[in-house]
């Protein structure tokens, strides 16, 4: 028994343009997914406003948030922490980075001046220097703005 095959010799071939094409969906699906995921990160707090504001775009720091209830939030944590774990956590950071640890404290604008003050606290007692409070930009009224 013989089969009959067309063409003598031929062989099986790969596309490689619909594996890059599909490789460059699947790249850009991750990360759209991933961009998406950063927001839903951040504790829901309403900064106060100042003039002077300035954009960080270097990721290198710590956020210590403080809801308008008075929950501590430590990084990306969704859960609140008690001012302790805050302390502790702040004091491993400045183990490991010494002089170059920041601290962003994102505090609402109803949060009491007592919260803002422990969290200042706990980073003085454990050397940190650099500490940045998150403020929202204020839009300037001006002659040629309304």
């Amino acid at each position: 028994m013989t089969t009959s095959s067309k063409g003598p010799g031929k062989k099986a071939r790969i596309e490689i343009i619909p594996l890059i094409d599909i490789m460059f969906f699947l790249l850009a699906s991750f990360m759209l997914v991933s961009m998406s995921m950063i927001k839903l990160q951040k504790v829901d707090t309403h900064l106060p406003g100042a003039k002077s504001g300035k954009s960080q775009q270097k990721q290198d720091f710590v956020v210590v948030g403080i809801d308008a209830k008075g929950n501590l939030y430590y990084g990306k944590d969704k859960d609140p922490v008690g001012i302790d774990l805050v302390t502790t956590r702040l004091g491993a950071l400045h183990m490991a980075q010494k002089d170059d640890a920041k601290v962003f404290v994102n505090c609402d604008k109803n949060a009491t001046y007592n919260q803002l003050m422990s969290v200042l606290d706990a980073a003085r007692t454990v050397g940190i220097k650099q500490v940045n409070f998150a403020v929202q930009k204020e839009k300037s009224v001006g002659p040629g703005n309304s």
